[in-house]
């Protein structure tokens, strides 16, 4: 339901229709997410950039997703089986991304659930797409280490000299790119949806 505002009011609690489409909407996200990263593994440099090509390619879906699901708990859900896919490489990413989702929620709670909200929330849910990475950050010899077994020595020696200590300001850069351009894609693919909806 929406208010003259534009606004749709994401108060209500879920219903079982909604933790359906959630689901759906989660994994058609964590396909194209997986698909990025697995996709830009291969080449050291691109994979970096693994934040804006998630942004590009998730932000129509979460768009779509919170238009059919405006509820309070839908994006944490999502973050919720992000965390649980993203974990396998550190627990404590698993922390990372949820918090990113709850940080998201309060978002979305105070501002609603107009077009713009949405717009704006994912420049702050997309960080997640980093979250993988903190492992480099936080335990940098591990997570070079793990390269070796499918790509070589030589391959974890390039990764290392393209992502020095300071990485993640250029990373989070990246990341708002990418929400900034996935959101505007999605805005033009998804506008009379959004019409529709009456978040327009």
């Amino acid at each position: 339901m929406s208010d003259h505002t534009g606004t749709v009011n994401g108060k209500r609690k879920l219903k079982i229709g909604d933790l359906i489409l959630a689901g759906v909407f989660a994994v058609i996200y964590l396909v194209l997410m997986t698909i990025a990263a697995s996709g830009l593994a291969f080449i050291p440099i691109v994979y970096l950039i693994c934040p804006l090509i998630v942004g590009i390619l998730c932000g129509p879906v979460y768009l779509l997703y919170l238009s059919k699901v405006p509820r309070t708990g839908a994006i944490l859900i999502l973050s919720i089986l992000m965390g649980l896919l993203l974990s396998g490489t550190a627990f404590y990413v698993f922390f990372f991304v949820v918090g990113i989702g709850i940080l998201t929620e309060i978002l979305l709670h105070k501002t609603g659930y107009s077009l713009k909200s949405l717009t704006h929330s994912f420049y702050l849910f997309n960080l997640t797409a980093i979250c993988p990475f903190t492992v480099l950050y936080l335990e940098r010899d591990r997570f070079l280490a793990s390269f070796v077994p499918y790509y070589g020595q030589e391959y974890a020696d390039s990764f290392a000299k393209l992502a020095p200590v300071w990485i993640p300001v250029p990373q989070i850069v990246l990341a708002l790119a990418g929400a900034f351009l996935g959101t505007m894609l999605g805005k033009a693919l998804l506008r009379k949806h959004f019409a529709k909806a009456g978040l327009v």
